[in-house]
């Protein structure tokens, strides 16, 4: 009977913990916004917009030997953070946080 009641207690917590585990993430998914982070790959820099649960996206490369690197740079970033922002202010009008 002590074997059946302690069975039970660890699947009463074993569902608690699987209960407060994903709806932590629910949150964390909800609540997520998109940010630009950027990554060098040999001789570019790529400019990706990463949300918590969802892929990161590709939105801007950079060739490191470019000529005009920080213009093109510059322009890069600015144009990814403007995205980053577009996305994030939809998600708002639509309700989704």
């Amino acid at each position: 009977m002590k074997a059946l009641a302690l069975l039970l207690v660890i699947a009463v917590v074993a569902t608690v913990v699987a209960l407060t585990v994903a709806t932590i993430r629910d949150y964390r998914r909800h609540r997520a916004i998109w940010r630009v982070i950027e990554k060098t790959k040999g001789k570019g820099v790529y400019l990706y917009l990463v949300k918590y649960g969802e892929e990161p996206v590709e939105v801007a490369r950079v060739s490191i030997v470019d000529p005009d690197y920080e213009e093109a740079y510059t322009a890069a970033v600015f144009a990814a953070e403007q995205k980053a922002a577009t996305m994030n202010a939809n998600r708002k009008m639509l309700g989704y946080g």
